[in-house]
């Protein structure tokens, strides 16, 4: 992300010494705090209390905007913060229900016209995905990804690059990835150009359920596409899922390529409607940071993506994770 916002639009970036210090700022108990905050709110289903201050969406989207407004006075208000809304219905949300997101805005200072987007998912749920009382910690799913978010916007409001950086805490995930959309609309209102989604989702561990502990490799869903890519051929990836997968090593940053069939769920999130509306554009096209995929003894183990924070106490997954059973063998 950082490479990009530096980068020029018409050369990739070498190696930036800058990259280096800002990759040592990431403090843990910073992340551990905004997880342990999030979990403290019981539920964050989208349906739940909207008016409490101890309890539901309502008062962990108040305490999300009011970290930004922190963060933005210790940078000098380099931070403009939106919550953009639709009143929404559907198979998750059967009566209409005004889905909220969080967003802070470091505007570019020399082509603030290219735009970079951070996010992660406010909500969280139990099995029943109607049920908007009983308590859904989310530790993992996705107050991982939200404390994610907040740190970047932490360290990097530090910094002026010539791109515009956009952090982004939606809500509605759970129930039918309604906050990207709002986020999609939203940008497309403000003419962005999203040149790079980077969607943050169940990122705080690296033990998978096999028992496998690795904290060097994280499971990549990008949408990148060939600059021979006719249309017909670009509205037949979007109807599979749009989706290359990859294993990335997180220490040296050297990516092996898979195509991959049958992943098409594990792929969708909020970032799939920022490509939808069309406003992502060049570079990096998503990438959604979902969960780490391992082969182990031929048992296919499954974990999210690590994060430098401790695993947090929180609910069972909901299902057995399937991805390492479709994930192709990678060579090396």
């Amino acid at each position: 992300m950082l490479a990009a916002a530096m980068a020029t639009p018409a050369a990739a970036a070498p190696e930036h010494p800058l990259l280096r210090e800002i990759s040592a700022a990431p403090d843990p108990a910073q992340l551990q705090t905004t997880v342990e905050t999030l979990v403290g709110f019981g539920t964050r289903h989208s349906l739940s209390d909207t008016r409490s201050t101890k309890r539901g969406i309502g008062a962990a989207r108040r305490w999300v905007q009011s970290r930004f407004t922190e963060i933005a006075r210790g940078c000098g208000g380099c931070l403009a913060i939106v919550t953009p809304a639709q009143t929404l219905t559907g198979e998750r949300v059967p009566t209409p229900t005004e889905i909220i997101d969080v967003v802070a805005i470091q505007k570019g200072d020399t082509d603030p016209s290219r735009v970079i987007v951070l996010t992660g998912h406010l909500d969280s749920r139990v099995s029943d995905p109607l049920n908007a009382t009983s308590d859904a910690p989310g530790a993992d799913d996705d107050a991982s990804g939200v404390a994610v978010v907040l740190e970047a916007a932490r360290i990097l409001s530090r910094y002026k690059f010539p791109a515009t950086i956009v952090y982004g805490v939606l809500s509605g995930e759970e129930q039918g990835l309604y906050g990207g959309k709002v986020l999609a609309a939203y940008a497309k209102a403000q003419n962005w150009r999203v040149e790079g989604d980077l969607n943050n989702d169940i990122v705080g561990a690296s033990r998978g359920q096999n028992g496998v502990q690795d904290n060097t490799r994280v499971r990549l869903f990008s949408e990148g596409t060939r600059d021979t890519e006719t249309a017909e051929e670009a509205k037949q990836r979007r109807f599979e899922g749009g989706a290359n997968h990859a294993i990335e090593s997180a220490v040296g940053g050297q990516a092996r390529q898979a195509q991959g069939q049958g992943l098409r769920r594990l792929g969708e999130a909020d970032h799939c409607n920022v490509t939808h509306v069309g406003v992502l554009t060049g570079g990096v096209r998503t990438s959604h940071t979902v969960r780490l995929a391992r082969r182990s003894a031929g048992n296919g183990g499954c974990s999210p993506m690590w994060c430098p924070i401790p695993r947090l106490a929180s609910r069972p997954p909901r299902r057995a994770c399937p991805c390492a059973r479709h994930l192709p063998r990678i060579p090396g």
